[in-house]
Parts: C-alpha cells; sequence; structure tokens
C-alpha cells in the first residue's frame, strides 16, 4: 500500500512544531481511511464492508502508511487482466447452486456447492478501482485546505 509523505503539503506554508505534525500526520491518516472508504461507497463492488473495515495507517516521523489486510484489496485496487485459470485445475471450486447445471440436494441446503472443473477456465479479469491513489489525493487536499485556512485565521 501507499506511503503519503508529509513535508510536501507544508510548502510555502509555516513549519509546524512536532507535536502539532504528530497531529496533523494522524488527521492525514484518518482523512485517507474516510476519502478510500468514500470511494469504495461510490463503486459497485459487493463486499464493501469487508474491504472499508480492512483499511489502517501508521504514523511515521514524516509520513503515513495506510495499508488493508483484506487479500483482495490490492487486485481490486491494481486490476487484474484477463488469464487462464491454471490453479484451478482438478481441485474442487465453491459454486453457487444456481449456477450449477445438476445441484444436489445438499448442494440446495446448504446453499454451496463443490464440483471439480477440469480443463482451463479463463478469469474475465478485474477493472482498477484505485481507490487508494483516488482517496489520498482527496485526503491530501482536504488537509492542505484545512492547513491554509488555519493559517490565514492566526
Amino acid at each position: 500500500m501507499p506511503m503519503i509523505y508529509f513535508k510536501p503539503l507544508l510548502r510555502g506554508r509555516p513549519r509546524p512544531i512536532a507535536t502539532t505534525q504528530t497531529k496533523l500526520l494522524h488527521r492525514l491518516g484518518e482523512y485517507t481511511i474516510e476519502e478510500i472508504r468514500h470511494e469504495i461507497d461510490r463503486s459497485g463492488l459487493k463486499s464493501k464492508k469487508n474491504i472499508k473495515n480492512s483499511l489502517k495507517y501508521k504514523v511515521g516521523p514524516s509520513s503515513v502508511t495506510i495499508w488493508s489486510d483484506h487479500p483482495a484489496f490490492e487486485f481490486i485496487e491494481k486490476g487484474v487482466k484477463p488469464h487462464d485459470m491454471r490453479y484451478v485445475k482438478n481441485k474442487p471450486v465453491p459454486m453457487d447452486p444456481d449456477d450449477m447445471h445438476h445441484p444436489t440436494l445438499r448442494d440446495r441446503l446448504r446453499r454451496i456447492g463443490f464440483r471439480t472443473l477440469e480443463g482451463v477456465h479463463k478469469h474475465p479479469g478485474i477493472k482498477a478501482h484505485h481507490f487508494a491513489r483516488k482517496g489520498i489525493k482527496a485526503a491530501r487536499a482536504r488537509l492542505a485546505s484545512e492547513i491554509t485556512s488555519a493559517a490565514m485565521m492566526t
């Protein structure tokens, strides 16, 4: 996940003291998480709640690191090209019983069935959403305007 450097936000503005800088870095982390969650809400993803809850940030001396523990976040963020799914050949794969040709009673009752796929199957690919890039850009602009308005008030 990306790292956001704080010093470029201060160009042309008064330099904050250390405690204020740490508070601003925490605020930048919070704003970034909020903006990324907002971008996720705007998308048409099905498992939004899990992805949104997996976002975290860590404050360094002059930067904020954003990451996600969701296993699919990176693939959704960067996208995936269509490819052959050789890794599922002759392995049981979970399937929705409504998509099966002949679901068993057990499949229907459990609402999931497992089938072994034979041959090579094509993954359709995933469109890149760039939540992090858009969220970081919006959070930096939000904090920069906040710093500017606070400097003008003093």
